[in-house]
């Protein structure tokens, strides 16, 4: 991972973390954030109990 998307992934972690309550919520947001800045198909899996959130999509033609 290169250093500036580490720092943000840091940096966002730290925003959902003092804003949400639930795992689940903070995964969102931190898929939400990397989806809008790095593209969409990223995966988020944070938690004691690996909340997850995420979409699969198939291809459409």
């Amino acid at each position: 991972m290169p250093k500036d998307m580490e720092t943000n992934a840091i940096n966002w972690f730290n925003e959902a973390y003092s804003t949400y309550t639930t795992f689940k919520d903070m995964a969102d947001y931190l898929k939400q954030k990397f989806d809008h800045i790095y593209g969409r198909n990223w995966q988020c899996v944070i938690g004691r109990d690996f909340e997850s959130y995420g979409i699969i999509e198939s291809q459409r033609s």
